[in-house]
């Protein structure tokens, strides 16, 4: 079995739980966010910072931090239509006293920049019926350590990611008591990793260019039987990968 020291339950004796796969694993979130926002009009802007630190126990980095910025602009063209866009970039890194440059992080803790970007589109021709339209792109960079100190392209691991999200949604209110919505989200996801056979060294590096597609349609109704006291909510949704 591999076992990363000081983050896995390896001693059936005097461990406390008494069983290898009874790791007391544990997390704690610090995180501080702040934000500003501008109207020029029909205009708003705004920019947020945030800053994310985990700590964790029985993991391979017992710490991962992440700062990240967001910038995006909301445009009013008249009472109809409404347009945002938005742009976000973050910098994750990873600590910890047992971590050392040939440990092999898994996604959620490894080193990473990662950049996103989108598009959403809201428009209302009458008072009932709302359309709309967005997009979301997503890049990722994982800064995955050389197996080979010193040697560049000898990364293990997943290396990038890139996931790209179109969704499309019509919500209906006739009256007080009804509300219905129906949607359908496709994803489009792109990713490449790397592994090694036969021993690290570049020709025996194995490099894979893997891809997947989801589609999801979804409906939701609510109707209140009495408004501001009893509604029921029907919820129904289908997905394939």
């Amino acid at each position: 079995a591999y076992a990363i020291a000081g983050s896995m339950n390896i001693d059936l004796t005097t461990e406390p739980l008494g069983y290898i796969t009874a790791s007391p694993y544990s997390h704690k979130t610090d995180r501080l966010d702040t934000s500003v926002s501008y109207d020029l009009g029909p205009v708003t802007v705004e920019g947020a910072f945030r800053h994310v630190i985990i700590d964790r126990t029985y993991r391979e980095a017992e710490t991962t931090k992440e700062d990240g910025v967001t910038l995006s602009a909301v445009f009013r063209a008249n009472e109809l239509l409404h347009v945002r866009g938005s742009w976000d970039d973050s910098t994750r890194t990873a600590e910890g006293a047992h971590l050392t440059g040939a440990d092999r992080l898994p996604a959620d803790l490894a080193e990473r920049d990662a950049r996103r970007m989108g598009v959403n589109v809201e428009f209302m021709p009458t008072g009932m019926l709302t359309l709309m339209a967005g997009w979301i792109r997503t890049d990722a960079d994982y800064k995955n350590r050389d197996e080979v100190a010193g040697a560049s392209g000898t990364a293990y691991g997943l290396l990038s990611a890139e996931y790209d999200s179109y969704t499309g949604e019509v919500d209906f209110v006739p009256n007080e008591r009804l509300e219905v919505s129906a949607y359908y989200t496709r994803e489009d996801n792109r990713s490449t990793t790397q592994a090694f056979s036969g021993g690290i060294t570049l020709l025996n590096r194995l490099t894979f260019e893997g891809s997947d597609e989801t589609d999801t349609f979804g409906a939701v109704a609510t109707v209140r039987l009495v408004p501001d006291k009893w509604a029921v909510k029907f919820d129904a949704r289908r997905q394939k990968l």
